[in-house]
């Protein structure tokens, strides 16, 4: 006699008829890495969420969510309540869980022994030691990408599964996965803005416009447009003031003043440097590099190089992960290897901290055309 019934979900996941290919591939079994490029407010976390419910009963591990911050996680998913009041929560049967879900960390226990958890991916140490068969990276390109990069020997030794979602936010680490994933016959990708959804109309979007919302936004948020980087959407009157009070050109080097360089501390996307000099109340770029795939050493060898007197180096608040290569936290791998202080910026408290900080600055600086290309 069989002992299967059936289990009835209240308001369960009903998919919108563009999201049924996501679905069926996930379901395939022919692919073990996705990655979803879907425009602003198409589903991708309520499909994600589901798919991933599905595969704990199926599967039995540990299955992660990520989220870039646990905060975020928390708001999106754990406290998360859909526009008809349905909560996040209530789509995993009641049935197949084992006990009260642990607040604290975030986690749900089936009875099959598989764990569902969210996790955010600026403490991704946090997952070291783990084994995980499902992790859904959500809004990647918001992401710390050496969180992936912790994670993906560990999928790739137990044939886990692996989804990207997100909206783009510029030519970023989530650009060069999505140009990879493109030609990989492993990869399932999908991309749709709001022609494919049909979700907004063409008057919404001129609403959007009229509001205040700027073009390099709606054609980042609502068509998927890579190219409209961030950069263009927050500081397009900071850059066009630049230019027409000619601040962007030749800056010349001033050999007795000091030189601080300022890091973008990539693991599997670019790393950026900055040099700056300060001249009264203003800032001068005289230089920049940038390479990917090297190792600390190398950059600080290329510090060695420049000609430079410098005072100190600023690195990002993500420069307290630890190296993959040595197991040391970078700023103090770097502190080692470089002459002068190495100090840790604070995490600004918010994106648009960090946008408001950068928009007091950009009125002061001077960007060498030249050598400061990248940046």
């Amino acid at each position: 006699m069989s002992t299967s019934r059936e289990i009835t979900i209240p308001y369960a996941f009903q998919p919108r008829g563009y999201q049924l290919p996501a679905l069926q591939a996930l379901d395939s079994g022919k692919y073990k890495r996705f990655y979803l490029t879907w425009h602003r407010r198409a589903g991708k976390d309520k499909l994600s969420w589901n798919f991933i419910i599905k595969r704990a009963v199926r599967v039995v591990g540990q299955h992660f969510y990520l989220f870039p911050t646990y905060a975020q996680g928390e708001k999106a998913l754990w406290q998360g309540i859909d526009n008809t009041g349905f909560s996040f929560l209530s789509h995993v049967p009641p049935q197949l869980v084992d006990g009260k879900p642990n607040e604290s960390a975030m986690q749900v226990k089936l009875k099959n022994g598989s764990i569902i958890q969210i996790i955010g991916t600026n403490n991704y140490d946090s997952v070291r030691g783990s084994n995980p068969m499902t992790c859904v990276f959500s809004e990647y390109p918001y992401q710390d990408p050496g969180a992936w990069a912790a994670i993906s020997p560990i999928l790739r030794l137990n044939g886990g599964l692996a989804i990207f979602n997100g909206t783009p936010n510029g030519e970023n680490h989530a650009k060069d996965l999505w140009d990879m994933a493109q030609n990989n016959p492993d990869w399932w990708t999908q991309k749709l803005d709001i022609n494919d959804t049909k979700l907004l109309t063409v008057e919404d979007i001129d609403k959007e416009r009229q509001e205040g919302m700027s073009e390099e936004m709606i054609q980042q948020e609502y068509y998927c447009k890579w190219t409209s980087a961030a950069v263009g959407a927050y500081y397009a009157e900071q850059m066009r003031a630049m230019e027409s009070s000619d601040r962007i050109g030749h800056v010349p080097w001033d050999e007795l003043s000091p030189v601080y360089t300022f890091w973008d501390l990539g693991m599997n996307d670019m790393m950026v440097i900055g040099f700056f000099q300060q001249r009264g109340f203003t800032y001068q770029l005289i230089d920049s590099y940038y390479s990917h795939g090297k190792g600390l050493d190398h950059y600080a060898e290329v510090i060695r190089s420049r000609p430079y007197m410098y005072a100190s180096h600023f690195v990002p608040h993500d420069a307290k992960n630890r190296d993959m290569n040595n197991g040391m936290e970078r700023a103090k791998t770097l502190d080692a290897l470089l002459r002068e202080p190495v100090i840790t910026l604070k995490r600004p408290k918010s994106l648009q901290d960090k946008i408001e900080a950068s928009r007091w600055a950009l009125p002061k600086t001077y960007i060498d055309a030249e050598k400061a290309d990248y940046i």
